[in-house]
């Protein structure tokens, strides 16, 4: 059995803006971002797709004002399809979708290239 090395300087640390106290986020996505984390994970939950409700575009939207972090996306909501251009215009930098959650889930990744957003 050989040891696998993780490369350190290739790791990126994502906050999930969930865990975050929702109350003060100004100063939450401040000290994220002072402290060393790369980028901001979203999960926006439609409550049909899974059973949570939880962080709309506004959230996003205010994280994008109060810190220069890379948002991204990761959208557990039925036809995913039906937002990408929301996040592309509030700033998005990437979007995560589940296959199972898309109608042609080949051209939701289709449509999320070509508005320049990396797809996951």
């Amino acid at each position: 059995m050989s040891e696998s090395k993780i490369n350190l300087e290739k790791v990126k640390y994502s906050a999930s803006v969930m865990c975050l106290d929702l109350g003060r986020l100004k100063e939450e996505f401040r000290l994220v971002q002072k402290i060393g984390i790369d980028e901001l994970h979203f999960d926006i939950m439609d409550g049909t797709f899974v059973p949570n409700l939880t962080l709309g575009f506004d959230f996003i939207s205010l994280a994008r004002k109060c810190c220069s972090l890379p948002c991204w996306a990761h959208l557990m909501i039925v036809r995913p399809e039906r937002y990408i251009k929301r996040l592309v215009d509030i700033g998005c930098a990437g979007i995560i979708v589940h296959v199972e959650s898309c109608l042609h889930a080949h051209r939701t990744v289709k449509q999320i290239r070509e508005y320049g957003l990396s797809p996951e």
